[in-house]
């Protein structure tokens, strides 16, 4: 009889294993199993899972990179004619995360805004999500991590918290916190001393940056004064601010402006010295002005003056009484006076002196005064006549004096029988 071969195989014994217990995503993991028994050997996975991203080889090789965090197990069967199972676990870790950028630069209310954030600490996309609080005002967070839009509103500070998944379809995450400063309008508040007005007389909302002006209106008499803590420059009655960068305030105050405190017809006589004569102000030239009775012998100064400092002279010219321009004006400054130089002016004239723009510290000044031309008319009648003559006569020899000064008629520092003469020449004639 013949007797049965039987062969037997003995089933593979694991050699090493289980794999390695910690993992981490994104990082590579590989591990290689092996076993003894008669071959051939092949691997396979038996039940559960290996981390997602991992495979297993009929080799026997666990390689690949994971990609989801959280604990893996399962058996590996190892076989020839017969099996061997092998349980393993394997627990994956999220890698140290970290959401960038740590802050986030400030906006303007309506300026664009874009920031991008990332993640590092390993490769991959990520969904980026608000999981706290809610953005500013106009602003939206893409999944992809781009923080971009137009901010509206009055600005502030927003609070809230970023939250990063992934890498791909992961489920590592990463959470910031974030204040995001958006930068409002600032009111620029006015106000106003009584008296005058200013316009807009509420506060205005003005950008970062920007500039705003207000119309100032001043009482008769003043010019306005602007402090504040804006800044900022006065162009007549306008006033502009600086560049506005925060809540400021412009006030308008007002200054006088320089008040005419009389007129002067000045002159010197010889060796008496310069003297004046009051002019009358306020009379329109056609009316019962001031009569200049001397000679002029290089043109009549007539002096304006005011109460502050004067810093420029303006604007003088001179007309007659029917508006026609009338010889020459020309002004100087001096300390508080504007002397006002005529030259040309015929006798027997009325001539009406204008005053423009002269400035003071306060602020621009003008003035006029009308008077008469008319040699040897010593009463201020408007004509010359026997009481001119016989005024002049009873101060004959007399000290030229303040008082006196109007009756030295040719201003050479004596009343004597030279301004008898004078007046006798002009007898008989009257102001037009």
């Amino acid at each position: 009889s013949i007797s049965p071969t039987i062969n037997y195989v003995r089933p593979p014994v694991f050699a090493n294993g289980p794999p390695p217990n910690s993992a981490t995503v994104g990082t590579p993991y590989s591990f290689m199993y092996s076993a003894t028994g008669q071959g051939p050997i092949t691997y396979s996975l038996l039940s559960g899972s290996l981390p997602t991203g991992l495979t297993l080889s009929s080799a026997g090789a666990i390689t690949g990179t994971p990609t989801q965090s959280g604990p893996f197990s399962g058996t590996t069967r190892a076989t020839n004619v017969g099996s061997t199972n092998q349980a393993f676990s394997v627990s994956v870790a999220c890698p140290m995360l970290t959401l960038n950028p740590s802050s986030l630069p400030s906006g303007t209310v309506t300026v664009p805004y874009s920031q991008s954030l990332s993640v590092s600490g390993v490769a991959g996309a990520f969904n980026f999500i608000v999981t706290v609080g809610a953005l500013p005002q106009g602003l939206t967070l893409s999944g992809a991590g781009l923080l971009s839009g137009t901010p509206t509103g009055v600005g502030g500070i927003a609070n809230f918290s970023v939250t990063a998944t992934g890498p791909g379809a992961g489920n590592c995450s990463v959470t910031r916190a974030y204040s995001l400063t958006i930068i409002g309008t600032f009111n620029v508040t006015p106000s106003v001393s009584v008296g005058g007005a200013i316009m807009p007389n509420t506060p205005v909302a003005v950008l970062p940056g920007g500039t705003t002006s207000f119309t100032i209106t001043s009482p008769p008499g003043f010019a306005p004064a602007v402090s504040g803590t804006c800044g900022g420059s006065l162009a007549g009655n306008v006033f502009t601010t600086s560049a506005v960068n925060a809540a400021c305030t412009v006030i308008a105050n007002f200054v006088p402006l320089a008040t005419l405190t009389g007129v002067e017809s000045r002159k010197a006589h010889g060796a008496s010295g310069t003297l004046n004569l009051p002019i009358t102000t306020g009379i329109a030239v056609n009316g019962n002005v001031s009569v200049e009775p001397r000679i002029g012998k290089n043109g009549h100064l007539i002096v304006f003056k005011f109460d502050q400092l004067v810093t420029a002279e303006g604007m003088v010219s001179a007309f007659d009484q029917n508006g026609a321009p009338i010889g020459m004006a020309t002004a100087v400054r001096s300390g508080s006076e504007v002397q006002v130089t005529l030259t040309g002016i015929p006798d027997g004239q009325r001539v009406q002196i204008l005053l423009a723009n002269a400035t003071s510290a306060n602020g621009p000044v003008s003035a006029e005064v009308s008077l008469a031309f008319l040699v040897g008319d010593i009463s201020g009648s408007r004509a010359v006549n026997a009481v001119d003559i016989s005024t002049v006569k009873a101060r004959n020899n007399a000290a030229v004096t303040v008082p006196n000064a109007k009756f030295d008629i040719n201003a050479d520092g004596a009343i004597n029988a030279a301004d008898v003469s004078a007046v006798k020449a002009r007898s008989g004639v009257v102001l037009p």
